[in-house]
């Protein structure tokens, strides 16, 4: 809750995050691993996982939502 300066919501997730990207609509919240996967969860209080993949070999470096938030780009360190 920005206004109150308080967590609302905490998610377990499967590896350190690196990156993290929210939805234009508020709908989903996109958090990029160390592993190199990508977790994307519910944009409410409960923050359930949607789904995940898991393509780089390296971390993920930076996550960007389209501005009709269709699409997520997602940057790792892979070389």
């Amino acid at each position: 809750d920005a206004d109150d300066r308080r967590a609302v919501a905490r998610a377990q997730l499967p590896d350190r995050a690196r990156a993290l990207a929210i939805s234009p609509n508020g709908l989903h919240v996109a958090v990029g691993l160390w592993s190199g996967a990508v977790a994307v969860y519910t944009g409410d209080d409960t923050l359930d996982l949607i789904g995940s993949f898991h393509h780089a070999q390296e971390w993920i470096q930076d996550m960007k939502y389209s501005p009709d938030g269709s699409l997520l780009a997602v940057g790792s360190h892979d070389n």
